[in-house]
């Protein structure tokens, strides 16, 4: 099926118009500029993913802390939406967007300031032919101090649990808050991620996968994935207060959102990671005689739920080390 850039198509939440149509999935850029997303095989429509929301933080590099007057915005200014390519094998969106924030925190720390910044926001969305994976390029200009910013996906999953990559291992993890009140230290509500967020009930699934972005948590309402691309604070972790801390300037977060028929197995997870981080490097050599086939490798890995970590050279061999995360 062609693209799908000229032509209208029904199916998308909310009437969106499809931009993206692989066969596989179906996008569309929603009036905020989040994305509404189809899969074909399914039928199962998702809507609002790739949402904004901002908050203020006067904590430190460690623990977020929310003001106590601390408002929040959410609702970003579409600025506009674009193609950047339409090839044969692969199409890619643009969608800017500004997001309006307090520009600080007050000079009593209880609350935001009445001063205004914009953050602008652009988007590269990469669909492939016959894949079932958005491939984003997330690229943020930060104007704004004493704040933390998150991308949302509702997933409007049933699923009770939701999974997260840890060292060696997928984590599963009951979805809501625990009671804490007994604590010395409360619930702050946020949890590690080594790269892959997940969730999924009996007929869909939904994995997040990203680059350097740890923090993550799932909230009850719509089963909602929030992902924070940044802390902005005063204070970092025993230095006095200046500006390193307010990551101020431009920038740039590689995720990608994979949609299945249901939750894959443990060892799919992280393999799928470790290609998104990997990526596709091209090497130029010498030019050298014989056939170059279409496939090579130097290392075969047999099994679902079997991981490659490392493969180095060594004194008299080679060191493999292998794990199961399952």
């Amino acid at each position: 099926a062609p693209w799908g850039t000229g032509k209208a198509r029904e199916g998308l939440p909310g009437g969106t118009k499809p931009l993206l149509d692989n066969g596989i999935l179906r996008v569309g850029v929603q009036a905020d500029g989040s994305l509404a997303v189809v899969d074909l095989r399914t039928g199962r429509a998702y809507a609002d993913l790739l949402s904004l929301e901002d908050e203020g933080d006067v904590g430190d590099g460690w623990i977020h802390t929310p003001p106590l007057g601390n408002e929040k915005a959410a609702l970003a200014r579409l600025d506009g939406a674009s193609l950047v390519f339409d090839g044969p094998l692969a199409a890619q969106l643009r969608i800017d967007r500004t997001l309006s924030v307090p520009a600080a925190i007050r000079a009593d720390g209880l609350g935001r300031a009445r001063e205004r910044a914009e953050i602008a926001v652009t988007a590269y969305v990469t669909l492939h032919r016959g894949g079932d994976t958005l491939d984003i390029s997330l690229v943020v200009d930060n104007t704004a101090r004493d704040h933390r910013l998150r991308t949302l996906f509702p997933t409007d999953s049933a699923a009770n649990h939701w999974y997260t990559t840890n060292a060696f291992d997928l984590y599963r993890r009951p979805v809501g808050r625990r009671d804490t009140s007994a604590y010395r230290e409360l619930d702050a509500d946020v949890w590690p991620n080594h790269g892959v967020v997940a969730i999924g009930d009996g007929d869909h699934g939904f994995t997040l996968m990203n680059q350097g972005l740890y923090e993550a948590s799932l909230r009850e309402d719509r089963r909602t994935i929030a992902l924070t691309l940044l802390r902005a604070t005063a204070r970092e972790v025993q230095n006095e207060v200046h500006d390193g801390g307010q990551v101020l300037g431009q920038h740039t977060f590689n995720l990608a959102l994979r949609f299945t028929p249901n939750l894959p197995q443990a060892g799919e997870l992280w393999n799928r990671w470790l290609a998104f981080r990997a990526g596709i490097r091209a090497v130029q050599v010498e030019r050298m005689s014989g056939e170059l086939g279409v496939r090579h490798g130097f290392v075969e890995v047999c099994g679902e739920n079997l991981v490659l970590s490392a493969l180095r050279p060594s004194q008299g061999g080679i060191i493999l080390r292998l794990f199961n995360p399952s």
